[in-house]
Formats: structure tokens, sequence, C-alpha cells
């Protein structure tokens, strides 16, 4: 198995930052929280059940003054892509169905890690939000 690749706390401040349009308020503690909600502590669960855990552990947490469900779908998709999964998001979003049809791509899984901010960019393309460089 591949090492996970994870989003970091930065980077869910940037992606809120792209899916509102400005800097929000937000509370450190609960965006701590939320984010790291895609480590399974003690055995990897696996990215999968990581990647379910993370997208509903952000929206119970919500540190943002605004854009908590979209930060947490990006984050989710993001997450997933990252670690070579290939998915259809669907409308209305619905995490565990895009997590359970998501496949293993292998040649999209990446060796190296790739740089997160570019596959996070092209997520937030795919949902139709264009991020500022």
């Amino acid at each position: 198995m591949a090492e996970i690749i994870y989003l970091t706390v930065q980077d869910m401040l940037w992606i809120n930052l792209q899916v509102t349009r400005k800097v929000n308020s937000f509370e450190f503690m609960p965006l701590e929280q939320g984010t790291f909600y895609q480590y399974a502590y003690g055995s990897a669960q696996g990215v999968i059940p990581q990647a379910i855990r993370f997208y509903e552990g952000f929206l119970k947490n919500a540190p943002f003054a605004e854009g908590n469900e979209t930060t947490a779908k990006v984050g989710f998709l993001s997450f997933l892509r990252l670690n070579g999964y290939a998915f259809q998001a669907s409308d209305p979003f619905d995490a565990k169905r895009i997590a359970e049809s998501a496949t293993l791509d292998e040649g999209e899984h990446h060796s190296t890690h790739p740089e997160t901010q570019t596959v996070i960019a092209s997520v937030l393309e795919d949902l139709g939000i264009y991020a500022n460089a």
C-alpha cells in the first residue's frame, strides 16, 4: 500500500478562501480537529474510510464563519484524488456513494507527492470553482 497523502490545516484554509472568495473568521481548534479527521489513529483504515471520516468530521466541526460544506466537499475530493482515486462527483453531493464508487487509478497515483495545490485546483475546477493563483 502506498503512503497516504494528507491535506494540512493550511490547505483547508486555502480551500475555504477559494470557495468563499474571502478570508473568513475561523476557530482554530475545530479547524485542526476537522482537518485531522483524515487520520486513522492506530492502524490506518485505508483511503476510502478515512476520506468519509474526514468529510463527516470536518462538517461536524464547522470551523469557518462561511463555506464549511463546500470546503469539506473540496477537501474530501482532493484527499481522494491526491491518493490516486478517480471518482464521479454527484449532485446532490453524496460522499459515501462517491467514495464507494471511487476506483484506484494506478496511473493517477503518485510515487512522489504531487503538488497539493495543483490537485486541489483541479478539484475546484471540476466543481466549477476557479482558484486564484
